[in-house]
């Protein structure tokens, strides 16, 4: 259990970083080059939810989630599925500098960094026995959560350009 935990963190680790390249290069070239971003970054994304959801019932039957954390996850990580590609679609549809366009793109990173995180404490019984439940489990959760609501506090890109028109 614990080698097919540590083989789906690897590979989740590879993908955010895929994703996070991508989204990095959003915007840089030309046409091409940034719809063949777009067309990685959304490739990547869907394999690292997958990954990351498989991860996550890994970490399920090594008892990695008590009382009603099972249930917080499962919701965290809808919300975070959302929020990714919320965050993805802003980005890919406009091009968002600053404090939005920061935030947009550490979404996309930190997210699925913060699953990792929660299903390496939930599957490691090590990494259980020295970080206490309430850091390791709940604080992951609720800060998963509430990143993962930052892109729905920016509109979608044709609404703003809507509206200044």
């Amino acid at each position: 259990m614990a080698l097919l935990a540590g083989v789906l963190i690897l590979v989740a680790a590879f993908l955010t970083i895929g994703v996070g390249a991508n989204v990095a290069s959003l915007h840089t070239s030309d046409a091409a080059g940034d719809g063949l971003a777009e067309g990685f970054a959304m490739v990547f994304a869907i394999a690292l939810w997958l990954s990351l959801g498989i991860l996550l019932l890994v970490c399920a039957a090594a008892d990695g989630f008590r009382d009603l954390s099972g249930a917080a996850m499962l919701i965290a990580f809808f919300v975070a599925v959302a929020g990714q590609v919320r965050a993805l679609g802003i980005l890919m549809s406009s091009q968002r500098r600053g404090v939005a366009g920061t935030a947009l793109r550490l979404v996309t990173i930190a997210a699925p960094l913060l699953v990792i995180a929660r299903a390496i404490w939930g599957t490691f019984s090590p990494v259980r026995a020295s970080i206490p439940e309430p850091a390791g489990s709940w604080s992951t959760i609720l800060l998963l959560a509430l990143i993962s609501l930052v892109p729905f506090a920016f509109p979608r890109a044709g609404v703003a350009d809507r509206r200044s028109a």
